[in-house]
């Protein structure tokens, strides 16, 4: 049995201008999600930057297609959790979900939240924790604000005793940091040592290390250009217009501890062609990749 988990910041509603996706927007990433149900059949889809607007338009559209629907919008303070959950009925059950909040000072972040799924083999839950971090724009990369998400994430993850009793933890989303910035790395913990996290049952593991670079080796005689060197993209980079923002993350449980494991070789940054090919040109608001993550019980 495997499970597929999907993430992605669709861009259709922004924090600054919501509920101002454009019709050519909102065709654009349907079809996207089109092509990723028939090819892959996603057993959850964890979607950002959408309005309520959207969410009524896949609810008409994917309820139908056999998939329940969590609606994350909510608001925090100035600004609100802007996700929403597709899930497969007939694989997952939604059992609980939650909004992780933390305040400093005046100020509210928007830690994760957090969706408890039952699986259909009727032993397993799946403790899976959706995250929308602020933008570099307003929270720059050395910001002391971003190492209080990594802490306070950290926290919400112990509070399912992960490491005590091997719960099953998927983290994802748009985290606007790298797998090796301090807020992922060191404080919510997550290596890119695979054999440590193995052994360590405090330590979670981010396979989006792998995912740095450019997506095929260069040689001289290869054809082959990269379409892609991250999962998101921006065209007035300096030193790098791509940057690996977006991510999924993976308890220890999931690494020969327990009968579910990662499929780390169908872990990836999603390349279909015609929408790699919108989001390098720009000319639209849409500037993620989608990101996939696989799990198998043996």
């Amino acid at each position: 049995m495997k499970l597929t988990f999907v993430w992605w910041n669709t861009s259709l509603s922004r924090p600054a201008d919501p509920n101002k996706s454009t019709t050519l927007a909102q065709s654009i990433a349907f079809d996207l999600l089109d092509l990723i149900c028939h090819d892959i059949r996603p057993d959850a889809i964890c979607l950002g930057e959408i309005s309520t607007e959207d969410i009524a338009r896949l609810e008409d559209i994917w309820v139908a297609r056999g998939y329940g629907l969590i609606d994350g919008i909510r608001p925090v303070g100035r600004t609100s959790f802007d996700t929403c959950v597709l899930f497969r009925t007939d694989t997952l059950v939604a059992l609980d979900n939650k909004d992780l909040v933390a305040q400093k000072g005046q100020r509210h972040f928007k830690v994760a939240q957090r969706f408890d799924f039952g699986v259909c083999d009727n032993e397993t839950i799946i403790h899976l924790f959706v995250s929308h971090w602020p933008s570099r724009i307003h929270t720059s990369e050395d910001h002391p604000y971003r190492d209080f998400l990594g802490i306070r994430l950290r926290d919400a993850v112990k509070e399912t005793r992960f490491d005590e009793h091997q719960q099953y933890v998927i983290i994802l989303g748009d985290f606007n940091d790298e797998p090796f910035d301090a807020p992922l790395s060191n404080h919510l913990m997550a290596t890119r040592d695979r054999a440590l996290a193995a052994r360590k049952s405090h330590l979670l593991y981010n396979p989006f290390w792998r995912l740095l670079g450019c997506s095929n080796p260069y040689r001289q005689a290869s054809q082959v250009m990269s379409s892609h060197s991250g999962s998101c993209y921006y065209r007035g980079g300096e030193s790098a217009r791509w940057k690996t923002f977006d991510q999924i993350i993976f308890s220890s449980s999931f690494l020969g501890k327990t009968s579910w494991h990662l499929c780390e070789d169908l872990v990836q940054i999603l390349d279909v062609p015609f929408f790699t090919d919108i989001v390098r040109r720009a000319k639209t608001s849409f500037d993620h990749l989608p990101v996939i993550g696989v799990i198998e019980k043996a």
